[in-house]
This record gives C-alpha cells, sequence and structure tokens, in this order.
C-alpha cells in the first residue's frame, strides 16, 4: 500500500467513514500554468466533517488539517518554515488555504479522493482565487445598492481613450463613460505634491473597469477605493492609511445563532490573521480594526489594497453561509389496509436512500414530489388516518435546530436536524432524530428514531415505522431543499443593474 493510500485508510478510519481504499480509482487533476503564485481558495469540508447526529466537528477538523499539512508539500506551512498557511472555519464547515495553486491543486485532489472513497461519488474541485485571480463573490447582504452596483460595474469591461489630458478632465471623462460617480481626494493628492494638470494617455480596450483604472493610476501613485457611493481617487503609498466601514450585522446574526454568543471577536481575529498579517498593530504595523456591537460595523484603518483583501474574505465569508435548506416533515398514520398500498408504491416508485450510520434499508427511500402527492391523496381516502405537518424551517448551512413541541405536553411530535449541503449543492446530508408521543389513560407511548443520510435535493425521505402500539402504520416524510440567497437578490436586483444617478 503506497504512502497516500495509507494516509487516506487512517483518515477514513479516524473519521468514522465507511468504504474502501484504492487510490487508484482518483483520477489526476492537471496542474495550472502559474504554479508559484500565491492564492487564497476556501474548501467547504461540512460533508466530510458532519457524519452522525451529534459529531465531533472540531475534533475531525483537526484530524483532516493535520492531515493535509503533513502530506501535502509539508516543507511549505508556516510549522515548517514555508508561507503556506491553513485554517478551519467552524461557522461555516470551510478550510481557508493560501498556498502556491500547485499546492492547492494537490490539496483537491486528496479531498475529492477522501469523498470517493468515503461516498463513493466524485465532486466538483471548488474555484481556486485570490484578490488578483478571483472576482468578489456578491455579498449575502448589502444595504447600500449603489456601492453594490458600483462593484459590479468595475468588473464589466469598459473600451475609452485619453490622450494629454488633464487628470480632472479625465475623471470627469471616465465618470460619464463609465456611469460611476468618481471623485478626487484634492487634500491628499495636494498633499502629495501630484498635479492635478498632470496630463494623462491611455487607452482601455475591452478590458475590466478595475484593471483599466489600476493600470492608469499606476504612474501617478494613485489608487481608488469605493466609498460614500462613489469612486474615490486617493493617494497609494505604503504609510496611506484611510478608514473604511463594514456592516456585518449578517455575519454576526448568523454566527451568533451557532452558539448563542456573539462572534466580533472570532471575526476581527480572523481578518487579522488571514489579511496582511504584518500591516497589523499587533505585529507592529499601523493598522487598525475595531468594532462596534451596536451598530454592528468594523472600521477599519489601512491601505487601499488590504482593504480589496477584506473585501474578497468578507465576502468569502457570506459565501459560506448562502446555501440554506428548507425542511419540511410530515407524519402519517393510517390504517393496514392503507399502508398496505402505501408500501406497494413505494416498492415500486421509491429509490434507495444513502444511510450513513445504517446502510442500505428497504424501510427508507426516496420519492420526487408527484408520488408524494399521490401518497398522501390517499391517505385522504382512510377514515382512521392522520396527517400531521412540523413547520417548514429554514436551516443554515451545517446548523442545528430543534421543531416541535415539549415534551412536557401530552401528545406531540420533535425533530432535530442537522443538514449539511454538498459542495455541488446537488444534495443535502441531513443529520435527524425523530420523537413521537400520545397519551391516553396516564400511559405514554413513543416512537424514536435517529438517523444520518444523503438526500438528494428537492427528494423526499419516506421512512416506514410499521405498525405502532395503537394499531396504526405510520410512516415519516422529510423534503429538503437547497437555497441559495444570492440567487434571489439576482433576481431581483437583475444580472446587470444600471448605476443608480
Amino acid at each position: 500500500m503506497s504512502l497516500r493510500s495509507f494516509v487516506i485508510a487512517f483518515l477514513c478510519l479516524a473519521l468514522g467513514w465507511a468504504g474502501s481504499v484504492n487510490s487508484a480509482t482518483a483520477q489526476p487533476i492537471a496542474k495550472p500554468a502559474k504554479a508559484d503564485k500565491m492564492v487564497r481558495v476556501t474548501y467547504p469540508v461540512g460533508d466530510l466533517l458532519v457524519q452522525t447526529a451529534n459529531p465531533e466537528q472540531q475534533a475531525r477538523a483537526d484530524i483532516l488539517v493535520r492531515v493535509i499539512i503533513e502530506t501535502v508539500a509539508p516543507n511549505s506551512w508556516k510549522e515548517a518554515g514555508g508561507t503556506g498557511a491553513v485554517q478551519f472555519f467552524p461557522f461555516g464547515t470551510t478550510l481557508v488555504v493560501y498556498q502556491r495553486t500547485e499546492v492547492q491543486t494537490e490539496i483537491a485532489a486528496l479531498l475529492a479522493e477522501l469523498r470517493l472513497h468515503a461516498f463513493g461519488e466524485r465532486l466538483p474541485m471548488p474555484r481556486e482565487g485570490g484578490a488578483e485571480e478571483q472576482a468578489i463573490p456578491e455579498p449575502k447582504k448589502r444595504s447600500d445598492v449603489k456601492q453594490r452596483a458600483i462593484e459590479q460595474r468595475m468588473r464589466q469591461p469598459i473600451n475609452f481613450q485619453l490622450k494629454e489630458m488633464p487628470l480632472t478632465r479625465a475623471m470627469e471623462d471616465l465618470a460619464e463613460i463609465a456611469g460611476v460617480p468618481i471623485v478626487l481626494d484634492l487634500k491628499a493628492i495636494k498633499d502629495a505634491r501630484i498635479s492635478l494638470d498632470a496630463p494623462i494617455t491611455f487607452k482601455a480596450s475591452d478590458i475590466d473597469m478595475k484593471t483599466a483604472l489600476n493600470l492608469m493610476l499606476r504612474d501617478f501613485d494613485l489608487a481608488f477605493v469605493i466609498e460614500n457611493e462613489a469612486l474615490l481617487i486617493t493617494t497609494k503609498s505604503g504609510g496611506s492609511l484611510f478608514r473604511k466601514t463594514y456592516d456585518v450585522a449578517d455575519l454576526i446574526n448568523v454566527m451568533t445563532r451557532f452558539d448563542g454568543k456573539a462572534k466580533a471577536e472570532s471575526l476581527k481575529d480572523f481578518i487579522q490573521d488571514n489579511v496582511a498579517q504584518k500591516s497589523w498593530e499587533s505585529m507592529g504595523g499601523n493598522g487598525t480594526v475595531q468594532y462596534f456591537p451596536k451598530e454592528k460595523i468594523l472600521i477599519v484603518n489601512q491601505g487601499g489594497e488590504v482593504h480589496e483583501e477584506i473585501e474578497l474574505l468578507l465576502a468569502t465569508i457570506r459565501k459560506m453561509y448562502d446555501p440554506y435548506v428548507e425542511i419540511d416533515s410530515r407524519v402519517v398514520l393510517i390504517s393496514a389496509k392503507t399502508a398496505k398500498h402505501f408500501r406497494k408504491t413505494l416498492a415500486q416508485q421509491g429509490k434507495s436512500v444513502d444511510v450513513i450510520d445504517g446502510g442500505k434499508s428497504s424501510a427508507l427511500v426516496c420519492i420526487d414530489d408527484a408520488q408524494l402527492l399521490e401518497l398522501l391523496k390517499l391517505a385522504q381516502t382512510d377514515r382512521v388516518a392522520q396527517v400531521m405537518q412540523a413547520p417548514k424551517t429554514s436551516f443554515l448551512n451545517g446548523q442545528t435546530l430543534k421543531v416541535g413541541v415539549p415534551e412536557s405536553i401530552s401528545d406531540g411530535m420533535q425533530f432535530e436536524y442537522k443538514p449539511v449541503v454538498s459542495p455541488d449543492r446537488r444534495s443535502v446530508r441531513v443529520a435527524m432524530t425523530f420523537a413521537q408521543w400520545t397519551t391516553a389513560d396516564s400511559v405514554r407511548r413513543s416512537t424514536r428514531a435517529a438517523k444520518s443520510f444523503n438526500l438528494p435535493d428537492g427528494r423526499t425521505l419516506a421512512w416506514d415505522f410499521g405498525e405502532t402500539t395503537d394499531r396504526h402504520h405510520m410512516f415519516l416524510f422529510v423534503t429538503s431543499r437547497v437555497r441559495v440567497q444570492e440567487e434571489g437578490e439576482r433576481v431581483f436586483l437583475g444580472e446587470s443593474p444600471p448605476i443608480p444617478r
């Protein structure tokens, strides 16, 4: 057995996966052309960490991080004196890795191989991208529509030509061509002794506006930043810092929902650990970051390039929370005669379900919406049928929630779910516990169960519990759907929203 196969076998055992190890089944992944470039890549790993209803997530993450550091380019990590870094972000069950592109390819191949052995499926590799390679994803929430529109315009191609044109006039013409308000930071420019009448000659032909501006302003030691609903042209130097406000209320709210505690300090530390580490006060630099809890904002004093990195990092974190899951559950109690028809329909039309902690089971199959509707209509013809619907609930990716009534109530049911969306968003891995009880003549009868299963997006789990103590036959139906906030926002705003005037 090769060293790689041994590592995968050890990891599968440590994380409690089933499946055989055969590294020959993994297909090689082509290496990118620029192998020496440092990029930041986020890897969703929730599906590798969440396997049971009560997973030891942090311990599993530590194992995964250690195996990556010790088996993929071991000498390139900080721990060995290199520049590479990997950090586990628990709120989105994601690894954030800063490494060379060739090392990122090896990590992606290792994770793909682990998924192949653990689940028998090959999932697509995540996108690569650092500040220079990956366009900033649309944030999940953004109160300032104008700022969002300007950010999108900066990523769109532009064509213009300037010939021996003064700086002030050039910016006025560019603002009219691009449809973006552009403002000169006159004080900073004058303090830097840069002439406002300095001539500019430049031609942009079908390149994105951000690249064009960077190239055009480079010779003047100027930079730009989106501020106060406009594009601010200001100075760019090693000691030139400016303040920028980041609204992080959406991130603090979702992070707080995971364990009931505010995570502002964790977010601050995460930014300082992953963006220009040596530029912060704690490392001897001049950059600062302050959090204001009442407004839920971060005020950062940094240089222009660092602000771009922070924007990218916050957008990446928002991307972790972008997919959410809607779960709809029903408990159906029917007579033996109707149950016979249910089982016949499920045997003929149902498809097997990947049950993580119990293998395949004929009692659990998945069906589509039309088949579910057919069964519910059949239940309506049964005089003794009871259909109990749990509230439809939305879950953050990886969030655990309980739905139902307290067990102090004489009759009721209770669900606990922890759904994790697969990286390709085609399925949901659900760790679920279920309890249903009734009380008659001071005697309580209950049914309890726990399962972890992989359910394709939009399909319904049909779970046959058989005959209950009151001679009813019970079936549980659980439907999961993956929703993406970003897609909804794009529909609302349009793919290319105009710049508001």
